[in-house]
C-alpha cells in the first residue's frame, strides 16, 4: 500500500490502477460511457452524466481525501489552492 500526506493525515490506497485501458483512447463516447458506467457500478459510485470521473483509483482516492478534509476546514480549500497549484496531483 502507498500512503499519500496531505499535512497531518495520510490517505491509504492499492497502487496506481488504470480504470481504463489504453484501448480505449480509441473507443467512441459510448463505449467510454458504457465503460465508466461499469466502473462506477462495481465501486457503486453514482455520478450524474455530465461529470467525468477520474481516469484512476489514485488520482479517486486524492480527491476525495482534499474533498473530506476541506468539507470540515474551509479555508483550507484557499490554502491549498495557493500551495499545491503547481502540482499535477492537485489539478482537478
Amino acid at each position: 500500500m502507498h500512503c499519500l500526506r496531505f499535512g497531518g493525515y495520510a490517505v491509504e490506497f492499492p497502487p496506481s490502477e488504470k480504470l481504463s485501458r489504453r484501448r480505449t483512447s480509441f473507443r467512441s463516447t459510448t463505449q467510454k460511457t458504457k465503460v465508466t458506467r461499469r466502473v462506477m457500478e462495481k465501486h457503486s459510485i453514482h455520478c450524474p452524466d455530465q461529470l467525468v470521473m477520474p481516469k484512476t483509483k489514485k488520482l479517486h482516492a486524492i480527491i476525495e481525501a482534499t474533498a473530506n478534509k476541506v468539507q470540515g476546514h474551509p479555508k483550507l480549500e484557499s490554502m491549498l489552492k495557493i500551495k499545491l497549484g503547481d502540482n499535477k496531483k492537485f489539478r482537478f
